[in-house]
């Protein structure tokens, strides 16, 4: 993967736009001057709209909730930039939505009995349908579709591997490279451009339930598997029908954490940590050139990861040499551990700590 220098807002519109083949009149000219010409033509509600993408769950996608998202109809009026937000004095109308995680996620991986899930073939429709919608509108942003690849695309049909420990127990990184090239064409053939929860976290805690996903507790190990299934999926071409952006997850930590739980504090100290989680980021975002990655729900030793320069930006782009698009997941933690009064002061603070894009 070439790791020439790319800018945040360029890797959001411009990858994505040579994923999807966009076409527009400016197609020649130089990729930042495009870049400038349409940041200059959007709206604060544009951008607010291009920032957030909304997680679809089951119960919105089966048409059971009034979430912008939910049905057909609600989705494509997302996409047309038709959905109103807020309440009385902060209603707004968002421009053209941004993208989609998930939606091919019918059944919360399995969680919820879908009684008719769409094949391969009509979540291929679903998604090209959605971008003609995109590219026809008044901005022809083309979405960003993220999914989910921990062991296999999510979306129903899709090839299902074993959990990243078995995955890791092959000690076998030039097969874990096949196994992750499969899973990226399977995505890329129904419309995905990127796949998230591909695990760079160490399985430090046995009562974590992530801790599944991850290859192994040993840091070495788990740096080798990301090695050899980031090339794998990404290839050397972005615009490849084969190849996806590869997400590792989550940034820098998870585990292990409070009492194995979800979103519950780190206590580790800067040499642990440095010591022993770091090898797999480093190899990710280092020879092999991860272009996304989630920010970590949790606090980490008292510091709330959404809202922090110091793993966001000094350690992950500075020190990493991470060169693109975090996404953030849950920015309302800087609101639940009183960092930020409102979710709106959370999203300015999860911004200018280094966060791109939000799930929302």
């Amino acid at each position: 993967m070439d790791k020439a220098k790319i800018s945040r807002r360029a890797f959001a519109g411009m990858a994505v736009a040579a994923c999807t083949g966009l076409v527009t009149p400016m197609v020649k000219a130089p990729r930042e001057r495009r870049v400038d010409v349409l940041l200059a033509r959007m709206s604060v509600a544009d951008k607010i709209a291009q920032l957030n993408i909304p997680i679809c769950l089951p119960q919105e996608l089966l048409g059971d909730s009034t979430d912008p998202t939910g049905t057909r109809e609600h989705r494509e009026a997302y996409v047309r930039g038709e959905t109103v937000v807020g309440k009385k004095a902060d209603r707004m109308t968002l421009g053209p939505g941004g993208g989609f995680f998930g939606l091919v996620n019918q059944s919360l991986s399995g969680s919820v009995p879908v009684p008719h899930p769409l094949s391969p073939r009509q979540q291929a429709t679903q998604h090209n349908d959605l971008q003609r919608l995109a590219r026809a509108n008044r901005l022809g942003i083309p979405l960003l579709q993220i999914s989910e690849g921990t062991h296999g695309s999510v979306g129903p049909g899709s090839t299902i591997f074993p959990e990243g420990l078995a995955l890791g127990a092959t000690f076998d990184p030039q097969l874990i490279g096949r196994v992750y090239g499969a899973v990226a064409r399977e995505a890329r053939a129904v419309g995905i451009h990127a796949l998230s929860t591909i695990m760079a976290e160490l399985n430090r805690d046995p009562r974590y339930g992530r801790g599944t996903w991850s290859f192994s507790e040993d840091p070495y190990l788990t740096a080798r598997m990301i090695e050899a299934l980031v090339p794998a999926m990404q290839d050397h071409d972005l615009a490849s029908p084969e190849s996806v952006v590869t997400s590792l997850c989550a940034f820098p930590m998870g585990a292990p954490n409070t009492r194995g739980l979800e979103t519950s504090s780190i206590e580790i100290g800067e040499r642990a940590f440095r010591q022993t989680h770091l090898e797999p980021w480093r190899a990710g975002f280092g020879p092999a050139g991860a272009l996304m990655t989630e920010a970590s729900e949790q606090t980490i030793d008292g510091i709330v990861v959404h809202g922090s320069r110091r793993y966001l930006t000094a350690l992950l782009r500075d020190e990493l040499d991470f060169r693109g698009v975090v996404i953030g997941n849950d920015v309302r933690s800087l609101v639940r551990e009183h960092v930020a009064g409102t979710a709106r002061e959370a999203a300015g603070l999860a911004l200018r700590a280094g966060v791109d894009v939000s799930l929302s």
